[in-house]
């Protein structure tokens, strides 16, 4: 299963967050297992900026390494 993902669904998921709901957490783990997550460029500006403001708690740099580096996220433009 492929799926295209938001902001904050992505950053709730990374977090381990109780906000995102448990068919969407199961979604993001099976797409991890044996899919593709796309991740558009804008949610990864929302995400720096979230960081930049200390509004989350990711490391923004860690982030982007382990996208780059898996099999199972792919960065897509804006019009993706």
């Amino acid at each position: 299963m492929d799926l295209t993902i938001d902001t904050h669904p992505l950053v709730w998921y990374l977090e381990k967050d109780h906000k995102l709901s448990t068919k969407a957490f199961n979604a993001m783990q099976q797409a991890e297992k044996d899919g593709l997550i796309y991740i558009p460029v804008i949610v990864l500006m929302e995400i720096l900026y979230l960081n930049e403001k200390k509004r989350i708690s990711l490391n923004f740099n860690d982030l982007l390494e382990s996208i780059n580096t898996s099999r199972n996220y792919k960065i897509v433009p804006f019009d993706y």
